[in-house]
């Protein structure tokens, strides 16, 4: 198992704070109904991925295909959500579209990063 080069985790975690900064924002025009449903299990995932992404930058090479992994099924999972909320009409199309511009770069980040292991 190989590592990253140095600095090679960062882009996705960066990446991903920008992604959650604008889920925070859009979270912000979404009425209650919403936001204390879907909306929040959106959220919910959003930060568990931050999470182990942070926890996969700082394992060990041994340590971090299992965070990348987990990481990997929820932001299919978010992805599903995202596209839910859409057809329910709780975010508009420009609101979709920007989430989906910001979270496929980081879903093909993450795949790389556990294909590079890999090798």
């Amino acid at each position: 198992m190989k590592t990253p080069p140095n600095g090679a985790e960062i882009p996705v975690i960066h990446n991903f704070s920008e992604f959650y900064t604008f889920l925070y924002s859009v979270g912000s025009h979404i009425p209650k109904r919403h936001l204390l449903g879907l909306w929040e299990k959106i959220e919910e995932r959003a930060l568990r991925v931050f999470s182990l992404l942070i926890e996969a930058a700082f394992a060990s090479q041994y340590e971090r295909r299992a965070p990348l992994y987990r990481a990997r099924i929820i932001i299919e999972i978010l992805k599903r959500l995202i596209r839910t909320a859409y057809q329910l009409t709780i975010i508009s199309e420009k609101q979709y579209v920007a989430l989906f511009l910001r979270l496929v770069p980081i879903s093909k980040m993450v795949s790389g990063w556990i294909k590079y292991m890999e090798r």
